[in-house]
Parts: structure tokens; sequence; C-alpha cells
């Protein structure tokens, strides 16, 4: 008999939003076991509105800052936009 604890890693980073949270609107995406990360993901349920499994452990992280170099891409884009609308011919 192993009498050694199991030991479960889930990486499930989110996005911070403290008013997401309590109406149940954050988006999480999750690294790990299948297993383990559905398990984690039926008790994240009240709070999320969608949680998924993107991967290994460290995929969740990986995931997340993907999104976040996108957005602020898109945030730099539309900046940039608004700038040279402003400019004087």
């Amino acid at each position: 008999m192993n009498s050694s604890p199991r030991v479960q890693i889930r990486g499930c980073p989110n996005n911070r939003r403290q008013h997401g949270r309590p109406k149940g609107q954050l988006t999480i995406f999750c690294g790990g076991e299948k297993a383990d990360v559905a398990e984690a993901i039926e008790i994240m349920k009240p709070y999320t509105k969608r949680a998924e499994l993107v991967g290994g452990a460290g995929a969740g992280q990986l995931t997340k800052m993907a999104n976040q170099i996108a957005v602020a891409g898109a945030v730099l884009a539309l900046c940039e936009s608004l700038a040279f609308a402003e400019k004087p011919e």
C-alpha cells in the first residue's frame, strides 16, 4: 500500500476582475492533468462563465499571457488610430 499523498497541480489564472467574480463572469484558462482540472472546474463554476483545460501545467498561464498581449496590441492600435484622427492637416 502506497501511503504517499497524491500531488495535484492545477494552473488556473484569472483576470482578477473583482466585479466579475460575484456575477460569475470570469473566464479561466486551466493547465494541468485532465482529471485534476475537471475537479477544479467544478469548484470554480459559481464564479466563472467559462473555464477551459488548455494543456498541461503552465499552459493556463501561457494562454493568459497570449491573451493579454493580444488585448494590449488592440488597445495600442486604437490609441494610435485616435491620435492619427486628431492630427491637423
